[in-house]
């Protein structure tokens, strides 16, 4: 009776003990946080989607916190989501992988390509649905009409000076835009930017900080003003900027003192 007694205590022990592992390895890989696990690709070639668990295109979902694996298979697109509280995206130039979770409320959400308008769909969450295309523009054939015998006449003279035309902007390089924390770093082509001539810009947006947002605008010279990442982001952005000469500011709205100034020259 007493050795009987005695085992009492230690099979118990090891049946708790058992229980517990079982319960923690069960959690660990169930994922109750999110409603869904949902599937994004864009490229090699000219395709992107959005699918559910089952393989389905996503036209429909209920509100509440998604998973997003997006496999980003090309170096000229990439795959940006954005929605009410949302903007999410990959590099244009990388071949990668994100694993994003979002909270999706009511409303109508994109996700597209930003260098190439035509990669592009949407889809509704919760009460919001997607209007309708517009109906087809119906087409007019006009009658023939006669063309009159051609009349030659001699060119006009001009006596006006000829006017030249403003010379295209050029590639400027690569602005790169690092924030972290309440930390902004600007850079042109890896050095700091302090300067820069008029022209077209690839700008590298990468926002680390899960509170503040970034928009570029034009202080002095222009009225220019673009939002980059809204306070929810987190990640890389890349977008195709043309800087014309003034001065201009990259800064957080909902960060005070956040702010990098620079002056582009023509």
């Amino acid at each position: 009776m007493r050795s009987r007694a005695r085992l009492l205590p230690v099979v118990v022990a090891v049946a708790v003990l058992a229980a517990t592992l079982v319960a923690r390895f069960a959690t660990g890989s169930a994922r109750a946080d999110v409603l869904a696990v949902l599937q994004g690709s864009v490229g090699p070639d000219f395709a992107i989607s959005l699918k559910n668990p089952d393989g389905s295109l996503v036209g429909h979902l209920d509100g509440g916190t998604y998973e997003i694996q997006v496999s980003d298979q090309a170096t000229n697109h990439n795959f940006h989501l954005e929605g009410p509280g949302v903007g999410v995206a990959t590099g244009v130039p990388e071949i990668q992988t994100a694993d994003w979770v979002v909270d999706l409320a009511d409303g109508v959400f994109t996700y597209h390509c930003d260098q190439h308008a035509s990669l592009t769909a949407s889809f509704a969450v919760g009460n919001a649905t997607i209007p309708p295309p517009p109906p087809p523009v119906p087409v007019v054939i006009a009658p023939p009409v006669s063309a009159a015998p051609p009349v030659s006449t001699a060119p006009p003279v001009s006596t006006a000076p000829a006017r030249s035309r403003a010379p295209a902007p050029s590639r400027g390089g690569t602005i790169r835009a690092s924030l972290a924390g309440t930390k902004l770093t600007l850079t042109l082509n890896g050095k700091p930017l302090r300067t820069a001539p008029a022209g077209t810009y690839r700008l590298v947006v990468v926002d680390r900080s899960k509170t503040l947002d970034l928009s570029l605008a034009q202080t002095r010279g222009g009225t220019f003003e673009q939002p980059l990442t809204t306070a929810r982001f987190t990640g890389t952005k890349t977008v195709t900027v043309d800087l014309l000469a003034g001065r201009w500011k990259l800064y957080s709205a909902a960060g005070r003192g956040v702010v990098s100034l620079f002056g582009v020259t023509r």
